[in-house]
């Protein structure tokens, strides 16, 4: 994605609008019902040097394994860790494949889609995933699809 200002008030008032007709319900409360062997993109392996998310370590001969964001080598691979999840949300099947997608923790399940939220304190609208998704559906101002507000 080319530099974009995703929060500009127009912006802003089109991911709220993607966010009011995507996002159904929030159940934290009933999180500790949810069966965790379902879930997808549960686990990521982050580089402990940069922090950030690899999906396939490149391996080098006689050095250990390679992160394709920073080249920095590691002994061994490192392991996955579970994402922390901090709150719960039923969203439409549409936006449960798109964070699918994007590595978000989702659960489906009995036709219903759960996203694992790993941030709080912030509208949903703000979430970066949301802001890619927008962007790629081409939803936003300036874009070809762009959702009159």
């Amino acid at each position: 994605m080319k530099h974009y200002n995703y929060n500009s008030i127009k912006n802003l008032a089109i991911k709220d609008q993607f966010v009011q007709r995507e996002v159904i319900a929030n159940i934290s409360d009933m999180a500790e019902h949810l069966d965790w062997d379902e879930w997808e993109n549960l686990y990521v392996t982050r580089c402990p040097k940069c922090g950030e998310t690899v999906d396939e370590w490149e391996e080098v001969e006689g050095e250990g394994y390679k992160c394709p964001h920073c080249g920095a080598i590691h002994e061994e691979e490192p392991e996955p860790e579970p994402q922390e999840i901090y709150e719960y949300w039923i969203v439409t099947p549409y936006l449960g494949e798109q964070l699918r997608e994007k590595g978000e923790p989702i659960l489906e399940h009995c036709g219903g889609w759960i996203w694992g939220r790993t941030c709080t304190g912030q509208a949903i609208s703000l979430d970066s995933v949301i802001s890619s998704i927008c962007y790629e559906m081409g939803i936003l101002e300036g874009q070809p699809h762009e959702w009159k507000i």
